[in-house]
């Protein structure tokens, strides 16, 4: 039995705004707090770093293997946990609501999977999920802000 954890929010922005940001995986600690340390490529086959970071637990350093990448839409990747009996894939999307402007959803979440799957505390996944709200309202006042100031209109100045 797989257990999912996502949040989901609209973010008025271009997909391009939006993965700037979340595409810079060593820049994530400036703007999510649940990691406060990250490091790695986007490459498929690469290994990310993070120390994570959840209320009333030490920090966890975690290795993990990129499955799959695609700029502008998604990143996803994987890591074993509990000596591996349970796999823990982990994913942030970005999908767009129009082709002609801005408007996408950010989607971030987990989907824990293997035998031991069903037994994680609700109390983690709870503070797992108020750590992906954080990022994507984070992202999304970052995303939001840069595209403002990219499509700002000068101001008309009267003669």
């Amino acid at each position: 039995m797989a257990v999912k954890n996502e949040h989901r929010v609209g973010v008025q922005a271009t997909a391009a705004d939006v993965w700037a940001i979340v595409a810079d995986i060593p820049g994530w600690p400036s703007w999510a707090p649940m990691y406060p340390a990250a490091a790695g490529r986007l490459r498929i086959g690469e290994t990310l770093s993070f120390t994570v970071r959840l209320p009333d637990r030490p920090d966890q350093s975690l290795a993990c293997t990129v499955v799959d990448w695609v700029p502008e839409h998604q990143i996803i990747w994987q890591t074993r946990l509990m000596g591996g009996l349970v796999t823990n894939t982990r994913y942030v999307e970005i999908v767009p609501l129009n082709a002609d402007g801005p408007g996408v959803i950010l989607a971030n979440g987990e989907i824990y999977s293997g035998p031991m799957a069903r037994f994680l505390p609700r109390k983690l996944l709870r503070d797992i999920y108020a750590g992906l709200a954080t990022m994507n309202e984070n992202a999304k006042a970052r995303a939001e802000a840069a595209f403002r100031a990219r499509t700002a209109q000068p101001e008309m100045v009267a003669p």
